[in-house]
Formats: C-alpha cells, sequence, structure tokens
C-alpha cells in the first residue's frame, strides 16, 4: 500500500522547493489531493518520476 506524503516530503524527495510540488498538484502532474493540506501517495509521486525519465530518454536522443 502506499504511503501518503506531505508537501514537505514531497519536495524533499524531488529536490524541489514546496511550492512547486503545489503546483505540480494542482496541475495534475503529480495525482493528489486536498486534506488540510496537499498529499499525494508515494505510488503518484514515483509515477511523476517515471514520467519525466521517459521525457529526459526522449530529447536525450
Amino acid at each position: 500500500m502506499s504511503q501518503l506524503l506531505t508537501v514537505k516530503e514531497i519536495a524533499e524527495l524531488l529536490s524541489v522547493n514546496p511550492a512547486m510540488v503545489r503546483r505540480l498538484i494542482k496541475n495534475g502532474k503529480i495525482r493528489g489531493c486536498n486534506i488540510g493540506g496537499y498529499k499525494a501517495t508515494s505510488e503518484a509521486v514515483a509515477n511523476y518520476v517515471k514520467s519525466r525519465e521517459i521525457v529526459a530518454a526522449v530529447v536525450a536522443k
């Protein structure tokens, strides 16, 4: 089962600031919800990272 992560935890994992994480969730790049603050599952964050890796691989070709 996926763990529910806070904006701060996600920001630390992705090495970005919390405002960026909130923007990614609001824009639907990371699937999350607003339950007393934005949160997302570890699975949603992993899916975002995978999608970024695919884009980077295509651009590198």
